[in-house]
C-alpha cells in the first residue's frame, strides 16, 4: 500500500502537485499544510520543480 512509509516525501517548489482526497496513514495534515506531497501517491497538474526531503 502507497504512502504509508513516507521516504517519497518531496516538497514542490514550483507548480502543482495534487493529493488523493483521503490521505494514507504515513502522511499528517501538519506535512501537507506545509507543503509536504508523497511522490508515489502524488500527482503533478502542471510542471513543477521538487525539493526531495531529507535531502540524498
Amino acid at each position: 500500500t502507497s504512502g504509508k512509509c513516507v521516504t517519497c516525501l518531496v516538497t514542490p517548489l514550483t507548480g502543482t502537485i495534487t493529493l488523493p482526497e483521503i490521505l494514507p496513514s504515513g502522511v499528517d495534515n501538519y506535512t501537507v499544510d506545509e507543503g509536504g506531497r508523497l511522490g508515489c501517491i502524488s500527482k503533478p497538474t502542471t510542471e513543477c520543480d521538487i525539493d526531495i526531503n531529507p535531502p540524498l
